[in-house]
């Protein structure tokens, strides 16, 4: 399940016109607004970063929209980690 579910999300993310990163497959990022937006997996644990919270918001619903199947029940922003 692991498996598939890095594949799909990889996939995903190139239609989204995320780069992966050639030394690590399980990090994309892309330029938003003039910064770096960061999305780091491994199994089925997301860390997506941006400077903008509401950038990170909307790649959440994106991604939950896309991946119902392994949809994200836990959000944490900034201080709460």
């Amino acid at each position: 399940m692991a498996i598939e579910f890095s594949k799909l999300l990889s996939d995903k993310l190139i239609d989204c016109i995320f780069k992966l990163n050639e030394y690590d497959t399980r990090l994309a990022y892309k330029t938003i607004n003039g910064k770096q937006c960061t999305i780091v997996w491994h199994i089925n644990d997301l860390k997506i970063s941006h400077i903008e919270k509401k950038v990170v918001k909307h790649i959440i619903n994106k991604l939950n929209k896309i991946l119902r199947e392994y949809s994200f029940t836990k959000h944490m922003h900034g201080k709460e980690i």
